[in-house]
Formats: C-alpha cells, structure tokens, sequence
C-alpha cells in the first residue's frame, strides 16, 4: 500500500476511504494491511452503508482530459530528466 486515508463530509453524510497500491496486482494484499482492515470496519460499526469501487490507470492527465498524444507513463515511476 502507498497511501490511505478517510475523508468525512459531514453535511452530506459522506465518507470516502481512498487507498492507493502500487499495481493492480496489489489490491489482493489489501487483507495483509492492519490500517486498511481497520479502515473497512469502521463504517460497519457506525451503521454506514457502503459502496466500492476499483480505479486503475488510464494514462497521462494530458491525453485522458485532452487527447494529447502524452505517453501513459504510470505517475509511480520516477520522472527521467533530459
């Protein structure tokens, strides 16, 4: 796991948990990380009804809102200087 973390929006009755691995190979260990365990039984205990979602890569931020011919380098790899 890279990150995780729980946004609450209170007003609207709104919780997001957002996690990001490195690959999609890597959502299996998502059962072998004790803050994501964690994270997924809050809602249960508070009574919140949940929803999920898998979001994977889909290319360089130019080419996805643009149709920019910018290569779909994964922005996990470090950055090459010219």
């Amino acid at each position: 796991m890279i990150a995780s973390r729980v946004v609450v929006h209170w007003r609207q009755r709104t919780m997001l948990s957002i996690t990001l691995w490195p690959d999609l190979e890597s959502v299996y260990d998502m059962g072998s990380v004790p803050r994501h365990v964690s994270g997924s039984r809050l809602p249960g205990r508070l009574g919140v009804a949940t929803s999920s979602g898998v979001f994977t890569f889909t290319g360089d931020w130019r080419r996805v809102m643009f149709g920019s011919p910018a290569k779909a380098r994964s922005p996990l790899r470090p950055l090459k200087t010219q």
